[in-house]
């Protein structure tokens, strides 16, 4: 931390204190399945983590955010009550559809409401490429085959408890029987946790210590048929332990486009209802990076990709280009009718300055020049030095080219809509499979915290305390399902209308 406080920038040094940060944290390192990891090794993980975003950012205060340290490593900062959480992330070097990570974090939190760790999902495209960390509240499902566990050991019912107990912090006997009965018919289960993702203000990433288990066939085969029709981690052939994602909300919305773009994908597939709101988005986000779209290269906007495997998202890409040619038009005939004033302008100030200089030099016979003070010069001199100093500093560090801002712009909004579009997949199949139904009708029975604002009146989505007692104030205006219902009832009358 010292090192890294004096403005140490070696990319080693830097990797090697990630390294060290994140096996404290990590519930896979060898140090924590021996020593149950500590308060102290917390602390010094979140002190080395939160000094490297420091550097990043070249100052002393800290902002939540994502901090790229490489390709495969980031660090997370999330709010967490009335500090900052920051988790180390490795992506690794293959690409997975969903990958849940579990960190130690401290204090504990209240293990009958909350398991006593933290767990981050990662989502990815595959194919595409594209990668996000899932914010919203999701369930993360986990397939077991109990007959190839247990074949690791003997068939005791204490074995079968040991085992369980990677999921369902203290089992019952009733749970003991029905994994043995599983593993006798070499059956899957299913277990169900969830997670709060970054819903809750003080708790981010928390899951619930409510495990749901399930050990009946036709839940675990309305789960993996769940599988089937959105890409959340799991597959029917893989006889194996497997882990997925279903979310069950948006990620709480970080501005009012975000609100109106997770609106706009739910209920057409797109981000923006027309070409005038996409550019009203683009032309807010060049602003933003302060990019004049004069300083870009000819056909740049021409050129960018539309392609995708995914239609929806080919769909965005295009609207996106065609925005972005229509404020480039309209930048160009601004800039044509700006030079014509300008030359206009410029005429006029010329003929002013060139009377008031002949007016100055018709002064000067008559006003006898004052000597200057030699000392006075001198300061005045050093003055126009020390103010030069910070404009070659900024010649040395070169800001990204007008290019390179605007790929970040459109490689910005891309994730969004690959995002976006993921969830949206996700409500649908929930919809079709029935579970979203039976979720719904739960939700109203202990409610929790709101998740979205005016435009998305849904609240918690997963009862994060188990608890069964209603409480009307908390209890949800618009659900997932109604959105879902909307968006079916729109099609059918899309379709009588054709």
């Amino acid at each position: 931390v010292q090192v890294l406080k004096s403005g140490h920038q070696n990319p080693q040094f830097m990797s090697d204190a990630f390294s060290v940060a994140h096996g404290p944290m990590d519930t896979t390192n060898e140090i924590n399945s021996l020593q149950q990891g500590g308060d102290a090794e917390f602390r010094v993980a979140q002190a080395i983590l939160l000094q490297l975003v420091a550097n990043f950012l070249g100052a002393n205060a800290v902002t939540p955010g994502r901090y790229h340290l490489d390709e495969h490593r980031f660090i997370f900062v999330v709010s967490c009550g009335l500090h900052f959480l920051a988790i180390p992330i490795y992506l690794g070097e293959t690409i997975e559809v969903s990958e849940p990570r579990e960190y130690l974090i401290f204090p504990k939190p209240n293990t009958d409401r909350y398991r006593s760790t933290i767990t981050v999902t990662s989502v990815n495209s595959g194919a595409a490429g594209s990668e996000f960390l899932c914010e919203g509240a999701h369930i993360i499902i986990s397939c077991v085959h109990p007959h190839i566990d247990m074949a690791a050991g003997s068939a005791s019912p204490a074995f079968a408890a040991q085992l369980l107990q990677w999921f369902i912090a203290a089992p019952s006997a009733e749970d003991v029987q029905r994994y043995l009965a599983a593993a006798q018919q070499k059956r899957p289960v299913i277990f169900l946790r969830r997670n709060l993702g970054l819903t809750h203000p003080e708790l981010p990433f928390h899951e619930s210590s409510n495990v749901v288990f399930l050990s009946s066939p036709d839940d675990v085969h309305q789960v993996l048929e769940l599988a089937d029709q959105i890409p959340c981690g799991l597959s029917r052939h893989f006889l194996d332990f497997q882990t997925g994602m279903v979310p069950f909300t948006f990620p709480p919305a970080i501005d009012d486009w975000d609100q109106r773009m997770q609106n706009n994908v739910m209920q057409t597939g797109l981000p923006f209802l027309d070409q005038e709101e996409a550019a009203s988005y683009f032309f807010e986000k060049l602003e933003e990076v302060e990019l004049d779209l004069s300083e870009l290269e000819e056909n740049v906007i021409q050129e960018v990709s539309v392609v995708d495997e995914d239609d929806l998202i080919a769909n965005a890409k295009r609207l996106a280009r065609d925005a972005l040619l229509c404020l480039q038009r309209h930048h160009v005939a601004v800039c044509w009718v700006s030079e014509i004033v300008n030359e206009i302008v410029e005429l006029a100030a010329y003929e002013g300055r060139i009377k008031q200089e002949q007016e100055e030099i018709s002064k000067r016979w008559d006003v006898q020049p004052a000597k200057k003070n030699r000392h006075a010069a001198k300061r005045e001199r050093k003055k126009q030095d020390q103010q030069a100093l910070p404009m070659e500093a900024k010649v040395q560090s070169e800001p990204p080219s007008a290019t390179q801002r605007l790929r970040g712009i459109l490689n910005d909004f891309t994730n969004k809509v690959f995002k976006y579009q993921h969830y949206r997949k996700a409500f649908h199949a929930l919809q079709s499979t029935g579970l979203l139904a039976h979720i719904g009708s739960e939700m109203v029975h202990g409610s929790h915290h709101v998740l979205h604002g005016n435009g998305m009146n849904s609240v918690t989505m997963v009862r994060p305390h188990g608890s069964s007692s209603e409480h009307p104030r908390h209890q949800f205006k618009r659900s997932l399902m109604s959105i879902a219902s909307a968006q079916a009832q729109a099609s059918a009358s899309c379709r009588l209308g054709e």
